[in-house]
């Protein structure tokens, strides 16, 4: 059994606060991490060198996913709908 990847959120997501800190499975951290949500401190996370950027980015891309995630389920939502 592998040893969990470690994870420092980044903002709420699912009942683990912002600051907050978990163990996923790597693929799980992975996503998690390309999402924006969380980072798995490998890029140098709670250091004060060029955070801002980076987390606006992320808090972008996160974002975007949850639009892209709310309107396919309101899609499938109304599908077969008048």
């Amino acid at each position: 059994m592998s040893k969990p990847t470690i994870v420092t959120f980044l903002k709420n997501w699912q009942g683990y606060a912002k600051g907050e800190q978990a163990g996923f499975a790597a693929a799980k951290a992975a996503d998690l991490e390309k999402a924006g949500v969380a980072t798995t401190g490998k890029k140098g996370a709670g250091k004060a060198t060029g955070g801002s950027d980076d987390k606006g980015a992320a808090e972008k891309a996160a974002a975007e996913k949850l639009a892209a995630d709310k309107a396919a389920a309101d899609k499938a939502a109304n599908e077969g709908k008048p």
